[in-house]
């Protein structure tokens, strides 16, 4: 009984996780209310799960917000990069759904769009870590990540899945939506901080 009411005990320790899980992922959805923050907002999640929670450094709440300002110009270029290709693939989705109507051609091309949209918000995913991560020029940032999006194949894949999981699980219970993008993010980061370690020089903060 003693060893299940110290303050290192796995309970517990699970218990102030999730807790602190929940509270990140709060602040995450209130960074998201203005669209064009959400990526600074992602990335803040990234840098606290990793180096709050993973490394158990810091404290969350300043630790989120730290994280927030560092990136903000950086990840609001790059949001507001991805919104205007998002909108480009949406409007072509629409023109080829009007064709379709119209027997010009097969409703089923819409879908190579929705696929080249996901692949892209797979590529912003490395692009935000890595703004989370490192201290670099927004060119290099996203030449690096769209290197590694390629070169680590796998872990791109594995972002895929839990992002379909974390998805998912919203769908099916929406009050999830409170846990589920930091837990995602978790295990985003766990395989991605593998990924950056060996890429990084031991002598520099960035790839």
């Amino acid at each position: 009984m003693e060893r299940f009411l110290k303050a290192d005990n796995w309970f517990f320790t699970g218990i102030t996780k999730l807790v602190l899980l929940i509270l990140v992922n709060a602040m995450f959805i209130i960074g998201c209310i203005p669209v064009v923050t959400a990526g600074a907002s992602l990335g803040a999640l990234y840098h606290t799960i990793h180096k709050n929670l993973m490394d158990n450094r810091g404290y969350t709440i300043p630790c989120f917000w730290e994280g927030f300002r560092s990136n903000l110009k950086q990840s609001t270029i790059v949001m507001v990069i991805f919104l205007a290709i998002s909108a480009v693939l949406f409007a072509d989705d629409a023109i080829i759904r009007t064709m379709a109507q119209s027997g010009k051609i097969n409703e089923g091309f819409s879908v190579l769009f929705w696929i080249l949209l996901g692949l892209v918000w797979l590529y912003a995913i490395w692009v935000f870590a890595s703004i989370a991560l490192f201290q670099n020029s927004l060119k290099n940032i996203m030449r690096n990540s769209l290197v590694l999006f390629f070169a680590e194949l796998p872990t791109t894949v594995y972002t895929a899945i839990i992002i379909a999981f974390v998805a998912f699980t919203i769908w099916l219970i929406w009050p999830l939506i409170f846990l589920m993008p930091a837990v995602g993010i978790w295990l985003i980061g766990y395989r991605m901080q593998k990924v950056f370690r060996r890429y990084q020089p031991e002598d520099t903060e960035g790839l």
